[in-house]
């Protein structure tokens, strides 16, 4: 909590079962109350019957629930097409500062659960390119300080690779 209350990037790894989904419950309570704006993303519920297939479509239904969640008026979709030119991790930065930043105020936290919903696919891994792209836009971009990630999820820095590599997360 103190770490999202402070703007940080926070993460929890850990086992199944083991309370991450009661602990970001409780946290973005407590966040809530204090006026930081939440969205709560499960990447489990993301996507289609074969969202394989249609890498922009998962983008777009990451965007549309974080939308959903911050309850931002926006004309999403024709958003979303008017920057079809962009890889899908830019579009994601730029929804980030155009659309999620420019309709809130104040500090804004997403929580982005069961991440290894994210660790097959090699475009579902970008999603944590785009935080990290965040991230660093902090350094040339202010409104990036108003916006911190905190991922949940079972993984290891192993499956975070194909072919089982280790990698740093």
């Amino acid at each position: 909590y103190s770490r999202l209350s402070d703007g940080e990037y926070c993460h929890v790894l850990a086992s199944r079962h083991s309370g991450k989904t009661s602990l970001m419950a409780r946290t973005s309570n407590r966040l809530r109350e204090d006026g930081v704006q939440i969205a709560i993303l499960d990447l489990a519920q993301v996507g289609g019957r074969d969202d394989s297939t249609d890498v922009g479509r998962w983008y777009y239904s990451i965007a549309y629930r974080i939308v959903r969640e911050l309850r931002i008026r926006s004309e999403m979709q024709e958003w979303w097409q008017e920057r079809s030119g962009l890889s899908n991790l830019q579009r994601l930065r730029e929804f980030f500062l155009e659309v999620v930043l420019v309709g809130t105020e104040g500090p804004v936290v997403i929580f982005i659960d069961r991440i290894e919903a994210a660790t097959g696919e090699g475009f579902k891994r970008d999603i944590f390119g785009a935080i990290r792209a965040c991230f660093d836009a902090r350094a040339t971009e202010p409104d990036f300080q108003r916006l911190s990630f905190a991922i949940l999820g079972t993984a290891t820095a192993k499956a975070a690779l194909p072919g089982g590599r280790d990698s740093p997360i």
